[in-house]
């Protein structure tokens, strides 16, 4: 894909696999992503800063893979798919525009720095989250709110460092490992 695409992209049907860095770096303002799609590859549409509005993404999508939609433009609520299971590391970084997330029932891993500098204001965890990674959600200054599911197992070092607008937290007795400086510098708690 020419690296000068711009405006809205709508693919076509039968397509079922975005590649790796497809539209990375791209000037696209918008993307249709056919139902079909089974699988977005790793920063696919990293550093689409034009990337703004909603995104549908496929039920059909079980993994968000690493820095697939990293520094991307998004704004408002972003609604995952139905079938997710896993967020990969560094998948929405960066992404300072969206503020609202839609997990699905089903997603069971966080990755590392998944969700770091992103705009986010409030995140209820599914109910079938077992673990987070490390700076998962490090630096999103603006979250005020976290529900933690029963089933969570594990939290990652730093998860929610620098969240200065936490001023409370409950974990959930599930936790069996928590790692180092989960809060750190959550002055408000």
């Amino acid at each position: 894909v020419p690296k000068d695409i711009k405006g809205r992209v709508s693919l076509l049907e039968g397509i079922s696999v975005i590649e790796s860095n497809t539209f990375s770096s791209c000037d696209i303002t918008g993307i249709d992503i056919p139902v079909g799609v089974t699988s977005i590859k790793q920063y696919a549409f990293s550093n689409c800063s034009s990337l703004t509005g909603s995104l549908v993404i496929p039920d059909k999508v079980k993994k968000i893979p690493q820095q697939a939609f990293y520094g991307s433009g998004f704004t408002g609520t972003l609604t995952l798919p139905k079938g997710l299971t896993e967020i990969g590391s560094y998948a929405f970084s960066g992404c300072s525009g969206l503020n609202s997330i839609i997990f699905p029932n089903g997603l069971t891993s966080i990755g590392s720095g998944a969700f770091e500098r992103s705009g986010l204001v409030s995140i209820i965890l599914p109910e079938s989250l077992t673990s987070i990674g490390s700076e998962a959600f490090s630096s999103c200054s603006s979250l005020a709110s976290i529900t933690f599911p029963e089933s969570l197992t594990s939290i990652g070092s730093e998860a929610f460092s620098f969240c200065r607008g936490l001023t409370s937290i409950t974990l959930p007795e599930s936790l069996t490992s928590i790692g180092s400086d989960v809060f750190e510098y959550c002055i408000n708690i």
